[in-house]
């Protein structure tokens, strides 16, 4: 009697906490990359032209709520090697990468943890030896919040392997790099009065040379990155522009992935979802065995399980041929599996390429489409002088820098007032060095 009324609080507890949580999650998926409409949603199930071991990966390894898998290759040996993108002195961030770790380790078992920044091997005992429970989470929730802890550490320390992380640098070469670092950030400010003057005598030429489609695209994305349009407009823009355009949509697959995604959040009623998933969960106690039933609730509370929740409840009522009396939440467990099929990374790379390929359609003039370029290759100089280029786009920026040059004396500054090549130089070195770490981190 005693464990039924614990489970009968513990139902309680999901429906009324967790289930919210779960669902601040989505949400916050749903606002961290850029909005899209105008769809009905598709049917409950696989996306056409998914590959199953992509679903595979995304569902059965990271559930969506901590991370997502976004891009996996076999080389033919039988060592896994996983690399986890950080978001650097971010607390949640690094939460999450501790319970990827977590989620790896109990499944295959984790070697060793190399990380950048460090030399040689780490020993984290240091805290694991505070004998004062206490004061020992107090030190590493201090740490967190300031960011003088990462992901990896965490997990070092929780699971009490202090030895179990060792560095991925070349200690002279990261050392010379983080000196550049050190004189970028000096002439930071110096560098943002610098931007302005560029967009500015840009946005002149833009005006000058664009077409009317391409000025109202060039709008629409500024108001966009400034947060005075919703998302959901400047998307719903962009599609019809593509389609003005004759472009085919469904070679941007991460963009009807997602397209779904928000379609379907329209079209489901989470209040009733709530209460379906009640009424589940009550059939589901009477036909489960009280260790299927405990397994199953025992994964709310734990973040790297979350999400196995609503998808273990699904599968056995689907099993138990339950589900199909229960619409709401059925429309809820498929936009859980689509979540798990989105790729944030590739989907941002999407956008910005279709929107480039809108904006070369619509160009009427050679000369539009060099100041497009100019347009283009300025969001990477700001990328690169605020030290956020990526590695891909990098290559793009050396690859591109002289004609850039060319074109930056035709259209913006034919009298060589501004000199560019003063921050080029700056950044030119550490980037280099960014490349070579990268290479040593591979070997």
């Amino acid at each position: 009697m005693l464990l039924k009324k614990l489970l009968k609080k513990k139902v309680r507890e999901v429906l009324a906490v967790k289930f919210l949580s779960v669902m601040i999650t989505a949400s916050l998926l749903l606002t961290c990359v850029s909005g899209w409409a105008n769809a009905m949603p598709a049917p409950a199930g696989m996306l056409p032209g998914v590959p199953a071991a992509l679903t595979s990966i995304n569902t059965n390894i990271i559930p969506f709520n901590v991370g997502h898998v976004t891009e996996s290759l076999y080389n033919g040996q039988g060592k896994v090697l996983v690399t986890i993108q950080d978001l650097h002195s971010h607390k949640q961030t690094q939460e999450n990468i501790n319970s990827i770790l977590k989620i790896l380790d109990k499944k295959y078992g984790i070697k060793n943890i190399w990380l950048e920044g460090a030399s040689g091997q780490l020993d984290t005992s240091w805290i694991t030896n505070i004998k004062d429970k206490d004061l020992r989470e107090k030190t590493v929730n201090t740490l967190l919040n300031k960011g003088r802890l990462t992901g990896g550490e965490l997990f070092s320390i929780q699971s009490g392997r202090t030895d179990i992380l060792k560095g991925l640098e070349n200690r002279e070469v990261y050392l010379k790099n983080f000196e550049r670092l050190n004189e970028i950030y000096n002439n930071k400010k110096e560098i943002q009065q610098y931007l302005p003057q560029i967009r500015a005598i840009l946005n002149a030429r833009i005006e000058k040379y664009f077409s009317a489609q391409n000025k109202k695209i060039n709008s629409l994305q500024e108001k966009n990155k400034s947060g005075e349009i919703k998302a959901d407009r400047f998307f719903n823009s962009i599609i019809r522009a593509s389609k003005r355009a004759g472009i085919d949509l469904t070679k941007y697959d991460q963009i009807v992935k997602y397209l779904y995604i928000l379609n379907s959040q329209k079209y489901i009623n989470f209040e009733k979802v709530k209460k379906e998933i009640s009424e589940i969960l009550k059939e589901l106690k009477n036909v489960l065995t009280y260790q299927q039933y405990k397994t199953l609730l025992d994964k709310v509370n734990n973040k790297e399980t979350e999400t196995e929740f609503y998808k273990d409840i699904k599968r056995f009522a689907e099993e138990k041929e339950i589900l199909s009396k229960y619409e709401e939440a059925a429309k809820f467990f498929g936009y859980i599996e689509y979540n798990d099929l989105l790729n944030p990374i590739e989907l941002a790379r999407q956008e910005d390429e279709l929107v480039n390929e809108i904006e070369t359609r619509f160009a009427r003039t050679g000369y539009e489409l060099e100041v497009l370029f100019l347009k283009n290759y300025f969001r990477l100089i700001e990328n690169y002088l605020n030290n956020k280029i990526t590695a891909d786009e990098y290559g793009y920026f050396e690859n591109n820098k002289e004609k850039f040059k060319e074109l930056w004396i035709k259209y913006v500054d034919a009298d060589g007032i501004i000199d560019i090549n003063k921050y080029f130089s700056l950044f030119d070195d550490f980037y280099k060095d960014n490349v070579e770490r990268n290479r040593y981190f591979i070997e």
